[in-house]
């Protein structure tokens, strides 16, 4: 392993395995992954099955304990996601420096992964495995840039997720780290007692804002309309049944209606939450990704 420029200030920093809690002397530190969850800036897995949540947490730190191990000794590990990893190092042109290096100040504390040099070009990156179905980039991108911040952005000057699946479908993503400015303003909250929340650029568009409000009242009156004639129709509809099963008509018109009779019968369709906790490797098998685009989500006050 090469030296870097980058230098690491670990000094009376400590990280107790058993609680799993950081200390810089006989005080005890906020880590990254707590603070993030704090302030509503982490993955919530709280609906995922216990089982599989464990499953997937031995996993993912066999992973990174192969890949760890790989670079401090150079022994070889034998799952596909440490194939990928040196695959990955490779075509990015990459030498690994720093691996689970713990970094911190006086407040918060947290472990990354890698720091990595090119072998060509004057840039260094941080890198962040993950083992997760599903990246959240942007609890990645403040994950890492919280790392960067506690080491100072040091030649640190791109962010990857090396997101480590099974059977070879691993990918490096390349992540937009925050700014120095909302680092320190979720820094800021954490002192002061309040939970972080993005701060609004002001948006000069108080005509389209008031067209925009009249048009979503309009469209929730007419939801509203639609809903009580939705339950009236249900109720005619009802009773059009029940009367053409008494006596057994099968379809009736008349000048501006055709009815028919549709007969009751058992419907066959997958149950994907079950399908999901209890064979999650089958179905991402089968998942296919597409691209949801920008959009607004609007919802009118009382």
């Amino acid at each position: 392993m090469k030296k870097s420029k980058i230098l690491i200030y670990a000094d009376e920093l400590r990280f107790d395995e058993e609680t799993h809690t950081y200390w810089r002397g006989e005080k005890q530190l906020i880590s990254v992954t707590q603070l993030l969850a704090k302030h509503g800036l982490a993955p919530d897995y709280s609906a995922v099955n216990e089982v599989t949540l464990k499953r997937k947490a031995d996993r993912g730190s066999l992973i990174h304990k192969e890949i760890e191990t790989y670079i401090k000794t150079g022994e070889m590990g034998f799952t596909s996601e440490f194939a990928d990893y040196l695959q990955l190092v490779k075509e990015l042109n990459l030498e690994p420096i720093f691996s689970e290096g713990i970094i911190g100040t006086n407040e918060i504390a947290g472990t990354y992964d890698l720091i990595a040099e090119h072998c060509e070009l004057p840039y260094t990156c941080i890198i962040d495995f993950k083992t997760t179905a599903k990246l959240n980039k942007e609890a990645i991108s403040w994950q890492l840039s919280l790392y960067a911040y506690l080491n100072n952005f040091l030649n640190i000057n791109k962010f990857y997720a090396f997101h480590l699946l099974p059977n070879h479908r691993s990918k490096a993503v390349e992540i937009q780290p925050k700014s120095i400015e909302q680092i320190e303003r979720l820094l800021e909250c954490e002192r002061n007692g309040e939970i972080y929340s993005e701060k609004l650029p002001e948006l000069k568009l108080d005509k389209e804002l008031a067209e925009l409000f009249t048009c979503e009242q309009q469209l929730a009156e007419l939801k509203r309309q639609e809903q009580a004639f939705e339950e009236v129709t249900e109720k005619i509809r009802l009773a059009i049944l029940n009367a053409m099963e008494e006596n057994g008509v099968k379809s009736f018109e008349s000048d501006f209606l055709k009815i028919t009779y549709v007969a009751p019968y058992e419907k066959e369709q997958v149950n994907t939450a079950k399908l999901r906790a209890e064979q999650p490797d089958l179905i991402r098998k089968y998942l296919k990704t597409s691209q949801v685009n920008a959009s607004l989500r609007v919802k009118l006050k009382e």
